[in-house]
């Protein structure tokens, strides 16, 4: 008997089999088959639509004080409550944040370097060392262990990045910025030292301004959007301030916006889902509650949030918000507790939790959110 031979299948049967593929498991076995498959993928680059959820091995093999992470991570898909595990040593002693563009941002507990990295191509670009920092320039900031209960906790010393986020400029753009505060004299949450700073692949050092609303108690920046040729940056009171991509290079946030402010409480676990807009209509500019997404679902975390259409991931319920157990502050709690990861129907106002066999807390490495490029 013959033996087939698959890795002559013609390019445009295995193209049309890869267009039938929505899983994770189907399309890294693909890829994975011979080297004729893997290169008709490659060019083929099947982009999914959906973020996929990175979560650090649950149970790791050991618990030594200078390794506490595990180098095995799970990819977690939601529509079918199943997860592949993946090796990825790059995201060992890393504190990690998601993108839409699939690079996950990664900054070393031990080093201070920064780079963007794929996780399923492996593909890695450097980004500059946190030590060009105006504010980490010649200082002796650094990071130390702290050890509470049975977690191994990793701090920096007065100084602290809250999040990390890639803003896609152009197709061959990406800037990388980041949220710090630094000179902690209580919480960074209540710190007037809020900054923000960027850069790209191609640069050497940050460039970084400092974010001023003054009368505000709490002004302190939560997120960072690109959204029409703008950056926005919102503050947890509900202020934007703004920056156009054409003045990205000598970057500083304009005067803020002015929208009355949302209210919002934090739970360590989902309670509710409220999901606000900006009203841009007329000069007095507020957040207004929205009721129903309609064809759109939110997937959110502490550490990347963003909104996928239905006609893109057809197999999730639209109308919906996807969260994450990611709130650094909570990890740090001295009980140890299960991940809250589910879903909040916004229309029946019910929960599905997806935290497979109830995993419990037992890393650093938070579950973050990202869609993944091949």
């Amino acid at each position: 008997m013959i033996m087939a031979d698959w890795s002559t299948l013609p390019s445009d049967l295995l193209i049309a089999i890869a267009l039938k593929f929505d899983s994770i498991n189907e399309l890294i076995y693909f890829s994975a088959v011979c080297r004729s498959w893997n290169d008709v993928f490659t060019v083929f680059k099947r982009d999914s639509a959906t973020p996929w959820l990175l979560q650090a091995d649950p149970s790791p093999k050991h618990d030594h004080k200078l390794d506490v992470c595990s180098r095995r991570s799970k990819i977690f898909e939601i529509n079918k409550v199943k997860g592949l595990e993946l090796n990825i040593p790059q995201a060992n002693r890393r504190q990690c944040f998601g993108s839409e563009y699939g690079w996950i941002v990664m900054i070393g507990f031990d080093d201070n370097q920064v780079s963007l990295f794929n996780p399923i191509t492996k593909a890695q670009l450097t980004l500059p060392c946190l030590a060009s920092l105006p504010v980490l320039r010649n200082s002796s900031m650094r990071y130390e262990i702290m050890e509470r209960g049975k977690l191994d906790i990793w701090e920096p010393i007065e100084f602290r990045i809250l999040k990390a986020i890639v803003l896609k400029i152009d197709d061959n753009d990406f800037v990388v910025m980041l949220i710090y505060h630094h000179n902690l004299e209580s919480s960074p949450y209540t710190s007037k030292n809020n900054s923000l700073a960027l850069s790209r692949p191609v640069n050497r050092t940050w460039r970084w301004t400092k974010v001023i609303t003054s009368g505000e108690k709490f002004p302190y920046v939560i997120d960072v959007v690109y959204w029409n040729g703008i950056v926005l940056i919102l503050h947890v009171n509900g202020l934007i301030t703004c920056c156009e991509t054409s003045a990205i290079v000598d970057f500083s946030p304009s005067s803020p916006v002015y929208a009355k402010p949302y209210h919002s409480i934090v739970f360590p676990t989902f309670k509710q889902g409220r999901v606000y807009k900006l009203d841009r209509s007329g000069n007095d500019k507020c957040w207004t509650v929205v009721e129903d997404l309609g064809d759109y679902m939110v997937f959110v975390g502490n550490n990347s949030a963003m909104s996928v259409h239905k006609s893109k991931s057809p197999n999730y319920q639209h109308d919906a918000i996807y969260f994450t157990d990611d709130i650094k502050f909570f990890w740090e709690d001295l009980k140890p507790r299960w991940q809250d990861i589910g879903m909040f129907d916004m229309k029946s106002r019910e929960f599905k939790r997806f935290s497979e066999n109830n995993d419990k807390i037992r890393t650093t490495f938070r579950p973050l959110w990202f869609i993944p490029k091949f």
